[in-house]
């Protein structure tokens, strides 16, 4: 599944690895063999150095969101909660709306498969929010 990233995201990553790249040229006393295969190449080189920086901003990326994972946000805002479990309070919520008994929420809800500690979770849920 292939997921759209905004222009500022990709500049960010791509400027965080061209600052990896920067700083490993530099610390392994080779900064003038960067500076010089850019110049060189009259830019064409850039052609290797942008989709690399880009990666390693992406890697980096994942990286901090591993060491910070939103561990602090899960213990205030509670567990997250997948699709399947959005999209089932959504389907209880906008049922309720129409006037829609939970009886027959909770029947048609195990008819389409789902299992009813599930629907009583999500139910739930919706009532924690609700108050």
């Amino acid at each position: 599944m292939l997921v759209k990233t905004s222009r500022s995201v990709k500049v960010s990553r791509t400027l965080i690895g061209a600052v990896i790249i920067f700083l490993f040229y530099l610390i392994t006393n080779n900064l003038i063999f960067l500076v010089a295969s850019i110049i060189c190449t009259a830019g064409i080189s850039l052609v290797v150095y942008l989709p690399l920086a880009y990666i390693l901003g992406s890697v980096a990326e994942k990286l901090m969101q591993g060491l910070f994972k939103e561990g602090t946000k899960q213990d205030v805002v509670g567990e997250v909660k997948n699709n399947d479990q959005k999209a089932l309070e959504n389907f209880i919520l906008k049922s309720n709306a129409c006037g829609v008994l939970q009886e027959e929420i909770i029947k048609q809800l195990i008819q389409s498969g789902w299992q009813k500690q599930e629907i009583i979770n999500a139910l739930n849920d919706i009532e924690k929010e609700a108050s």
